[in-house]
């Protein structure tokens, strides 16, 4: 899963599985005792999390700033799916003066 989240593009999609891959941890934390698993739990899971957050949320700053429906939809589902949506909702409102 985590070597499809490296290679798909789609954003959405790249939140769904980080949710499931964040889920997974979540439901056996035991995985990180795992000699070969536990780089994958402890490092690559959560890189893998910030870069679709930030991409989101880039995503979604500039659809908005092009008025994109469709990316903006796209990136709120996304932002929502990884449960980021009202952080990031918020650091906007408090930047909207420089936009």
């Amino acid at each position: 899963l985590t070597r499809r989240l490296e290679t798909t593009n789609e954003l959405v999609k790249r939140s769904e599985m980080v949710c499931e891959l964040e889920a997974i941890s979540a439901e056996i934390p035991s995985l990180k005792d795992i000699e070969c698993m536990r780089e994958t739990v402890l490092a690559t899971i959560p890189r893998l999390a910030a870069e679709v957050r930030r991409s989101a949320a880039s995503q979604l700053k500039s659809s908005l700033e092009s008025l994109s429906a469709p990316l903006v939809s796209s990136s709120v589902r996304a932002l929502r799916n990884l449960s980021s949506y009202d952080t990031t909702v918020g650091v906007f409102r408090n930047y909207d003066h420089l936009l």
